[in-house]
């Protein structure tokens, strides 16, 4: 039998207070935004890789900063759900 550390231990019970379907929802939302993350830095990783080499026009530095916004943006979304599903599960609320 498997131990747990003493603080999960002490809130082995909470995480069963949340639905599972709460759980299961916020699972899904949050594999989609790390998805959608993963694309929006793959998408800027090739513009980086455009420019490698060569002094970037000012057109390409436009769109790797606009590009590395939209990054951000999801990667703070993701971010936040994944501490959402956390919380969840850890029988915690978040603010």
């Amino acid at each position: 039998m498997v131990s747990l550390p003493p603080k999960l231990s002490l809130k082995s019970e909470k995480w069963r207070e949340a639905p599972v379907t709460q759980i299961q929802l916020l699972r899904e939302e949050c594999l989609a935004a790390l998805s959608n993350y993963t694309r929006e830095a793959q998408k800027t990783c090739e513009l980086l890789g455009d420019v490698e080499g060569t002094a970037p026009s000012l057109d390409q530095l436009l769109s790797v900063s606009a590009q590395t916004q939209c990054e951000d943006s999801v990667l703070e979304s993701y971010l936040v759900l994944r501490h959402r599903l956390f919380d969840a599960w850890n029988g915690t609320t978040s603010s």
